[in-house]
C-alpha cells in the first residue's frame, strides 16, 4: 500500500468516527477540510461543546435569618455571595465577575431551604451573636448610615435605647422596661430609662455619658394592680453617670406604690443619682420611694434613693423621700430616706431624704421612717427629718432624723435632721430623736443636733434632742 492510498484511509476513518459521535439533536457541524491533493471524504462533524453544571458554576446561597432587635443581638456578618459565572467558548475561557455588595438590608425571615442547582452544597455564614456593632440597622434592615440619625460615628440614636454614636451623639430613651443609651464616647447625653413593665418591673437605668455630657433620668418603677397581698411595687431605675470629665449625673427614679385588698404591701425603692463629672458636674438627686397600704397587714413604705456623688466642682444630689405606709388594723412601717451624695472638691454635700411618714385610722401599729443622712462637702448636707407616725387606738413612734454630714475648713457641720412627731386619740405615742450635727471643719464648730420628735396625748412621749457636733456653739 503506497503512502497516498494509506493516508487517504486514515482520513475516511477519522471521519467516519466524528460522524458517528455528532449524535446529540441541536448540535452543529464543523468540517475539516484536507490537505491539497488529497481526495475528499465525507465531511467530518465534530460535536460543539454543551453547558451543563460541570461547565456553569453558579452557587447559590440561603437566606439568612437576621435579628430584629440589633443593638441586643448584635449585626450579621456579610453573606458570602460569589456570582462569577464561567462560560467556555471556542476561543477558550471566559468569566464575568460581579462584586458583592458590602452594605445590605438583612431581611426578618425566617430560614427556608433551597434546592441547589448542582450536585454542590449551597454555603451560608451564620450571623455572629454578640455585642456587634450598635448603630448599624434598624429592625426593619434599613442601613442607618456611619453619620446622621442613628450613625455608627456620628449621631443621636434613634432607636429605644439606641447607643449614640460612638464618638459623638446622644443616645436614645429606652423603651418600656429599657435602659437609656449611652452617649457617645467624646459628647452627647445618656438617654433616660424607661419606665418599668409587669414582665420587668424596676425601671430602665439612665444612660450615662462618655467624656462630656450628662446623665439619663432612671425610669420609675411599674405600679401594680390593687389586689390581695403581697403586692410589691417597682422599683426606680438609677439616674446615669455624667461625663468621666464633665457633666450632671441623671435622677434616680421614681418608686411605685402598692395598695392590697388584704395582706402585705410594699412599696417600691428610689433610684439612686448618678454621679457628676471628675472635673466638673453635680450629683443626680435620689428618686422618691412608693407609699404602701395595707387594711389588716404589714404595709411598708420603700427607701428613698441616695443622692450621686460630685467632682472637683459641682454639688452632690440629694437624698430621696422615704415612702408613706398606712393602715387599718395591721402595723405600717414608712420607708426610710436616703443618703445625701458627698462632694469632693469645692460643692457641698447632699441633704439628706425625709423619711416616710405612717398612719393608721384604727388601732394599727405605726412607725415613721428614719431621715437619710447628710452628705460630706464643703459645706455638710442636713440630715432628712424622721417621718410622723400617727393611730387612732394603737401604738405610734416617730422616725429618727438623719446625722449632719461633716464640712470642710472653715465650715460649721452639718444639722441633725429633726425626730419625726406622733399623734393619737387615745392611744401611746413616742417621739422620733433627733440626728447628730456633723463635724466642723478646721477653724469651725459642729453641726446642730436635730431636736426630738413631740408625742401628745396625756400619755405621750417626746423624743430626745440629737447630739451637738463637737465645739458648736448655741445661738
Amino acid at each position: 500500500m503506497n503512502a497516498p492510498r494509506a493516508f487517504a484511509t486514515a482520513a475516511v476513518a477519522v471521519g467516519a468516527l466524528a460522524t458517528a459521535c455528532a449524535t446529540s439533536p441541536g448540535e452543529a457541524a464543523v468540517t475539516t477540510p484536507l490537505a491539497a491533493g488529497v481526495p475528499h471524504p465525507a465531511p467530518a462533524v465534530i460535536a460543539a461543546p454543551k453547558l451543563n453544571a460541570v461547565n456553569v458554576i453558579a452557587p447559590t446561597l440561603n437566606p439568612v435569618a437576621t435579628p430584629n432587635r440589633l443593638l441586643a443581638a448584635g449585626v450579621p456578618t456579610p453573606v458570602a455571595t460569589p456570582s462569577s459565572s464561567v462560560h467556555p467558548t471556542s476561543a477558550g475561557v471566559t468569566s464575568d465577575a460581579t462584586p458583592t455588595s458590602l452594605f445590605f438590608a438583612p431581611s426578618t425571615f425566617a430560614r427556608t431551604a433551597l434546592a441547589p442547582s448542582d450536585s454542590r452544597s449551597s454555603v451560608t455564614v451564620a450571623p455572629v451573636g454578640g455585642v456587634g456593632i450598635p448603630g448599624l440597622f434598624s429592625p426593619t434592615g434599613a442601613f442607618l448610615g456611619l453619620v446622621g440619625p442613628g450613625g455608627l460615628l456620628i449621631g443621636n440614636g434613634v432607636l429605644p435605647g439606641q447607643n449614640g454614636g460612638l464618638l459623638i451623639g446622644n443616645g436614645a430613651d429606652g423603651g418600656p422596661g429599657q435602659d437609656g443609651g449611652r452617649g457617645g464616647l467624646l459628647f452627647g447625653n445618656g438617654g433616660n430609662g424607661g419606665g418599668g413593665t409587669r414582665a420587668h418591673p424596676t425601671g430602665g437605668n439612665g444612660g450615662s455619658a462618655g467624656l462630656f455630657g450628662n446623665g439619663g433620668n432612671g425610669g420609675a418603677g411599674y405600679g401594680p394592680s390593687t389586689t390581695a397581698g403581697p403586692v410589691y411595687g417597682g422599683n426606680g431605675g438609677n439616674g446615669g453617670n455624667g461625663g468621666i470629665l464633665m457633666g450632671n449625673g441623671g435622677n434616680g427614679g421614681e418608686g411605685s406604690d402598692a395598695f392590697s385588698t388584704g395582706g402585705p404591701a410594699s412599696g417600691g425603692n428610689g433610684g439612686n443619682g448618678g454621679n457628676g463629672g471628675t472635673l466638673s458636674g453635680s450629683g443626680g438627686k435620689g428618686g422618691d420611694a412608693g407609699p404602701a397600704y395595707s387594711p389588716d397587714g404589714y404595709a411598708t413604705g420603700g427607701q428613698g434613693g441616695n443622692g450621686g456623688n460630685s467632682g472637683i466642682s459641682g454639688d452632690a444630689g440629694a437624698g430621696g423621700k422615704g415612702g408613706g405606709a398606712n393602715t387599718g388594723t395591721g402595723t405600717a412601717v414608712g420607708g426610710s430616706g436616703g443618703n445625701g451624695g458627698t462632694a469632693a472638691g469645692t460643692g457641698d454635700g447632699g441633704n439628706g431624704g425625709d423619711g416616710g411618714g405612717t398612719g393608721s385610722p384604727g388601732s394599727g401599729t405605726t412607725y415613721g421612717g428614719n431621715g437619710g443622712d447628710g452628705g460630706a462637702g464643703q459645706q455638710g448636707g442636713t440630715g432628712g427629718r424622721g417621718g410622723l407616725g400617727g393611730t387612732n387606738t394603737g401604738t405610734a413612734r416617730g422616725g429618727n432624723g438623719g446625722t449632719g454630714g461633716d464640712s470642710g475648713p472653715g465650715r460649721d457641720g452639718g444639722a441633725g435632721g429633726k425626730g419625726g412627731n406622733t399623734t393619737t386619740n387615745s392611744g401611746t405615742t413616742y417621739g422620733g430623736n433627733g440626728g447628730d450635727g456633723g463635724n466642723g471643719g478646721a477653724g469651725a464648730a459642729g453641726g446642730e443636733g436635730g431636736s426630738g420628735g413631740t408625742g401628745n396625748a396625756g400619755n405621750g412621749k417626746a423624743g430626745t434632742d440629737g447630739q451637738n457636733g463637737p465645739g458648736h456653739v448655741e445661738a
